[in-house]
């Protein structure tokens, strides 16, 4: 076993891409259903809002940021500003508090930056959440445990604004840490624990090894493809190899790693 698996090791490589501003036609929004939205100081899972409470519309371009921990990449989020039209900017996220929101609003111009905090399927299904995901021009998914992110979102009206913002509203989408993991097609959840390089080599099939294919967030271009995070830093290189040899047993998948390391992020539209 351990002697074909290494086999499928070496037909794995690992890749990464890049893009910078474009001069693509902006995509115009889908109209939603009709739905009322309550109060600011009411509305479900928001811990926070800076700017301008009400919805606004604003044409917006696709793009993709996978970030990958640590401190944030100025750069990448001016670039995601710049493709949401200057529209609202939602945080996602399960723990944690609503600091991206004053950071977003200082690095550009936008209608608001709101801050949601879903931690539950009850909330995930929640519809005002769902509209106010479904109405951002720009979506940011924050740090954290990318299991509760699956636990909480998957199967849910959450999972469903994602993927229309993704796939058919065509709004800038990112994602750090946690928020970049899920974002791949193929994802690894870390429910059990997280692995490390050591313990993935020596056992490839060991139990922290949790590894899904494409049931979750449907980001064009990234169905085949596996994220990695803090890559350099917690020394990630031989996990995400045995990643891509299990993708190839398990799915028949030649599947690609973006890899990304701290204080990094790659841009891609």
């Amino acid at each position: 076993m351990k002697k074909s698996f290494l086999i499928l090791l070496l037909a794995c490589g690992i890749w990464s891409i890049g893009c910078g501003k474009s001069g693509e036609t902006p995509t115009p929004i889908t109209p939603n259903p009709p739905i009322v939205v309550a109060p600011i100081n009411k509305r479900p899972g928001s811990i926070g809002i800076v700017g301008d409470s009400s919805n606004v519309i604003k044409s917006v371009s696709a793009g993709m940021v996978l970030m990958g921990g640590g401190a944030d990449v100025d750069a990448a989020f001016k670039w995601m500003i710049d493709k949401s039209g200057g529209g609202d900017v939602v945080i996602l996220r399960a723990t944690g508090t609503d600091a991206y929101n004053p950071y977003i609003n200082g690095l550009g111009t936008v209608n608001s930056v709101e801050t949601l905090m879903i931690n539950s399927k009850e909330l995930a299904n929640d519809d005002i959440v769902a509209y106010i995901i479904r109405n951002a021009e720009m979506v940011f998914i924050a740090g954290g445990d990318q299991s509760d992110y699956m636990n909480f979102w998957r199967g849910t009206k959450v999972e469903k604004a994602l993927n229309y913002l993704l796939t058919e509203k065509k709004a800038p989408v990112g994602g750090t840490s946690a928020g970049c993991a899920i974002l791949g097609g193929l994802y690894y959840s870390g429910e059990n624990g997280s692995v490390t390089s050591t313990n993935a080599l020596q056992n490839p099939f060991e139990n922290t090894i949790t590894l899904y294919n494409n049931d979750f967030l449907k980001a064009p271009f990234l169905q085949n493809v596996i994220t990695d995070q803090h890559y350099l830093t917690r020394e990630r290189e031989g996990r995400s190899m045995v990643f891509l040899g299990r993708i190839l047993k398990d799915w028949n998948i030649p599947a690609k790693a973006i890899a990304v390391d701290e204080r990094t992020a790659v841009w891609h539209r």
